[in-house]
């Protein structure tokens, strides 16, 4: 057997090793205890879990000189690992649908933390390797992003965010390409009438944008320009689709609130009422004020402002992003702001 046969041969075994560890930690019956020892078992339990977290997505040439003796996980493995893990079944019962929840978080957290540790490598330098895991990461993205829209209430919002995490991270990985790849189906998400998969929309591009826009400085200047630009190519579309987002589901959230309908799909609207002001939000910090102001954001948040005013009703939350919004143009309008954005690409 040569070097990389057996090298590969270790790898897989270990992989396997580790997937049955996590398999008996995500099973209810393995940790059925009361009192201290349940805690002393909860405590231990979830160290595991961190350090092989840590062991799947550790650089491989920080695993390579780290002793242990152990061959390193390469990231095909890591990432067939997580797809196991956030593989859906059906007809769980109440308990093993909590284990499958966190099987799935965790999977999610193994592929966000492989985004952030590996450094992109330009298109040009890209080996045939590299390109497979990039194009094996998309698909897993577009997939969990369909799944998820489909799965409505199902799905709990730690899940729905981690999905929009991981979006979000790839494409702060990849840059404008992947946005612009992106952006189409987040409009998409953006305009559907299915509160779910609109709320979905909504997060992801308020990551984006606080993850690249915000906080720049966690990025290379460069990833940084040319992901902005990427950004400032779609952003009518996309805050076109924040507008038509905002006023079909605060419409459905008003409606269902004066009609009695199912307190389910009012809280659905609500919370992708308040998903779509939270990105506007973080958009009226950087976006040029032309497209922003022509999209009709800036009058239906003025319209949204008065309409809760006037009849009172207390969703503050929704009202303090109204509120800040309009804050942040007007601040900028008036010279505040005096750089403008497209200056910085």
């Amino acid at each position: 057997m040569t070097t990389s046969n057996y090298d590969h041969h270790n790898n897989n075994r270990r992989a396997e090793i580790l997937y049955a560890e996590l398999s008996s930690h995500f099973s209810s019956s393995g940790r059925r205890s009361g009192g201290e020892t349940f805690l002393s078992e909860k405590q231990a339990r979830m160290n595991k879990l961190s350090a092989i977290l840590d062991e799947l997505t550790t650089a491989k040439k920080k695993r390579d000189d780290d002793g242990s003796g152990r061959t390193p996980i390469d990231i095909n493995a890591s990432i067939a690992i997580a797809k196991k893990l956030i593989e859906r079944e059906g007809g769980e019962s109440n308990e093993e649908e909590d284990d499958a929840i966190e099987k799935r978080h965790f999977g999610y957290s193994i592929l966000q933390r492989l985004l952030s540790s590996s450094t992109p490598t330009p298109a040009a330098r890209e080996s045939e390797e590299e390109a497979m895991v990039k194009n094996e990461f998309m698909n897993i993205i577009s997939n969990e992003l369909q799944l998820t829209s489909r799965g409505g209430s199902k799905v709990p919002y730690p899940l729905k965010s981690k999905v929009a995490q991981i979006t979000a991270e790839f494409i702060k990985r990849e840059g404008s390409t992947a946005w612009i790849a992106f952006s189409e189906t987040i409009a998409r998400m953006l305009r559907s009438t299915d509160a779910y998969e609109c709320e979905l929309g909504a997060i992801i591009a308020r990551y984006v944008a606080e993850d690249v826009a915000l906080h720049s400085d966690e990025v290379f200047a460069d990833n940084v320009r040319d992901l902005l630009g990427g950004m400032t190519q779609t952003i009518g579309e996309v805050t076109r689709a924040m507008r038509e987002a905002w006023e079909r589901h605060f419409s459905s959230s008003s409606n269902n609130n004066n009609n009695f309908a199912s307190l389910e799909m009012q809280k659905a609207s609500e919370n992708c009422a308040l998903a779509v002001l939270e990105a506007v939000s973080v958009y009226a910090e950087w976006a040029p004020l032309v497209p922003l102001v022509r999209s009709g954001l800036v009058d239906i948040c003025c319209v949204a402002l008065l309409v809760r005013l006037i009849l009172f009703v207390p969703l503050f939350s929704r009202l303090f992003f109204t509120s800040r919004v309009l804050k942040r143009k007007a601040s900028r309008a008036a010279g505040d702001d005096t750089q403008s954005f497209g200056s910085t690409i």
